[in-house]
């Protein structure tokens, strides 16, 4: 998603202000990939236009716009306000958030994001690769295919996937994609499988698992 900053500067009293510079410094917590309007410049975030002439009366506007990082977590707030000097002002000025009572406070938005994983275990006969759809026998070996996928807003960052296997009821012996056998089950992440490190919405992965029933 973006976000659109439109910073009104008006000009009060009898006379002008001249050489007006506009600064928004975007925060570099949540917000990328700045598109600056109205012939303002950026500069690694700090966003500045220089207006030669604002009379009393209209405001002048400046916009530019912002996407939400994708790695933002949800609930982090981004704070934006901007500033104005001018020749005839040499206190700089700040921005002020029309929505709230408060004067010259930030304008802030809430990051509304979370991961949502969902998932499927499928199970194969290890030697004829077929479904596995009666109940399985000792000795059997059987293999199980686990497929998940990140179907949230929020991209998901050192995910962990666990499978719980009882070693009294299946003995597991090799793994796909950098899954690690332990005592209570399967677990893949990140330091064995670099898909992990980093999933977003719409990704995932499958991986299997293959052992014999006890």
């Amino acid at each position: 998603d973006a976000i659109d900053y439109d910073i009104e500067v008006e000009k009060t009293g009898g006379t002008a202000a001249t050489a007006v510079v506009v600064t928004d410094a975007l925060p570099p917590a949540g917000l990328v990939s700045p598109s600056v309007l109205d012939g303002g410049s950026d500069d690694a975030g700090l966003v500045t236009w220089t207006i030669p002439r604002i009379d009393p009366g209209p405001s002048v506007t400046v916009r530019v716009r912002a996407t939400v990082d994708p790695l933002a977590v949800g609930g982090t707030v981004i704070a934006n306000s901007a500033q104005a000097v001018a020749n005839e002002i040499g206190t700089p000025q700040r921005s002020d958030d029309p929505d709230t009572a408060a004067p010259g406070d930030a304008t802030t938005r809430t990051v509304n994001a979370s991961e949502a994983f969902t998932g499927t275990v499928e199970l194969f006969d290890a030697t004829t690769n077929a479904p596995i759809v009666t109940p399985v026998v000792p000795r059997q070996r059987i293999r199980a295919r686990v497929t998940f996928e990140n179907g949230g807003n929020q991209v998901a960052q050192a995910v962990v996937l666990k499978v719980p296997v009882d070693p009294l009821r299946i003995v597991v012996d090799s793994t796909t994609g950098g899954g690690v056998i332990d005592q209570t089950g399967v677990r893949w992440d990140a330091s064995q499988n670099p898909a992990f490190a980093r999933m977003a919405t719409g990704q995932g992965a499958t991986v299997e698992f293959t052992g014999a029933i006890a």
